[in-house]
């Protein structure tokens, strides 16, 4: 009996999306047919994204970075690789997409950071890699004495000796500067009398002595100013004071 002609699908039969699944059974059961071994032919590669929960947080804070990989990625291996400079990159966490082709990963960052997610390749799936995105990280500055918002009486001529502490500070990281911003009320306004730049110590560390020379109303406040690793800080809290 002569063999049976193998039936080649029709054109248009899978127009539109084409799933990895149906692809491979249409190449086995030819492969079948035509009685050579089962062969699995890799699909087009999938569009791979990595997004941000936030784009600028505050030391400390936590980001959520979010993979998705469509259907076709679904239960694949993929990496998380950052980079300072666009140019050496590390891998940070290697995740595994669900049934969807997402997942996600909580990540604490010290420094500002470029990202990016990368799937190797499979036999039935293309290489992918995602766009870069950026989180900036930004300082947190902390002023003491600090009397919790309420104002301070003191006498004219009284010397207060402010410290500030920034973090992050470590000592690979470039060292920031603070400014300290002096402001005297003059009539219903505010108007900034001083400002201060003051240098950090490898702690992030840093003072400054200011004198209050005339009665009136004051208050002082800090920030720290950015580095080519962390973005500026808001500004402290304001400290305030009557000079009588």
């Amino acid at each position: 009996m002569a063999s049976a002609t193998p039936q080649i699908p029709e054109p248009g039969l899978f127009r539109g999306r084409r799933s990895a699944g149906v692809l491979a059974v249409v190449v086995m059961s030819l492969a079948v047919s035509l009685g050579g071994p089962p062969q699995v032919t890799a699909t087009e590669a999938s569009t791979l994204t990595l997004s941000a929960s936030s784009s600028v947080i505050t030391w400390g804070e936590t980001v959520v970075l979010k993979v998705s990989f469509g259907s076709a990625g679904a239960n694949r291996i993929v990496v998380l690789e950052t980079s300072r400079d666009l140019l050496t990159w590390e891998n940070i966490n290697i995740l595994n997409t669900d049934a969807n082709g997402n997942t996600s990963w909580p990540y604490r960052p010290a420094t500002n950071r470029y990202y990016r997610a990368t799937f190797q390749g499979a036999p039935d799936l293309a290489f992918a890699r995602s766009s870069v995105i950026r989180v900036v990280v930004r300082q947190v500055v902390v002023l003491k004495p600090s009397s919790s918002g309420r104002t301070t009486i003191v006498s004219t001529g009284t010397q207060i000796p402010f410290s500030l502490s920034v973090r992050p500070s470590r000592p690979e990281l470039l060292r920031t500067t603070f400014t300290l911003a002096i402001y005297r009320r003059v009539g219903t306004s505010w108007q900034r009398f001083a400002t201060r730049d003051i240098a950090v110590d490898p702690y992030g560390n840093g003072t400054h002595t200011w004198t209050f020379s005339a009665r009136g109303e004051w208050y002082v406040r800090a920030i720290a100013n950015p580095t080519p690793d962390n973005a500026n800080s808001t500004w402290s809290r304001l400290e305030r004071y009557s000079v009588r």
